[in-house]
């Protein structure tokens, strides 16, 4: 069993956490192209898209000199430096509504009136 940064005891531990900034862009700079950063917030579909460009993204470029997939997926990583706070405050923003916590407008419950 896995413990998550709020002690809190997750089964398996995996993905219970409140995501890292820091980790997040760690994952980014360093393995982008293999889409490290999406995997860690849960983007499974975009993570193995972001994997695949860049290998038949290599691939083109290495056998046939095409390079405009290397360019695109270049331009995907530029993108996501500046996607990735908001991608992590969806993630929290998600965990919170699955935990049954959320603000006034998503659990659809009114603030009381000042009087």
């Amino acid at each position: 069993m896995g413990r998550t940064s709020g002690g809190n005891t997750a089964a398996g531990g995996v993905g219970t956490a409140r995501k890292s900034m820091a980790l997040g862009y760690l994952l980014l700079i360093l393995a982008g192209g293999l889409g490290a950063h999406r995997f860690y917030l849960g983007r499974i579909e975009s993570g193995v898209a972001m994997i695949l460009l860049t290998a038949v993204g290599w691939s083109a470029a290495l056998f046939l000199g095409v390079h405009i997939l290397l360019g695109a997926h270049f331009t995907w990583w530029i993108i996501d430096l500046f996607l990735l706070p908001e991608m992590i405050r969806e993630e929290a923003v998600l965990k919170n509504r699955a935990d049954g916590h959320g603000t006034a407008e998503e659990t659809g419950s009114m603030p009381l009136a000042a009087e």
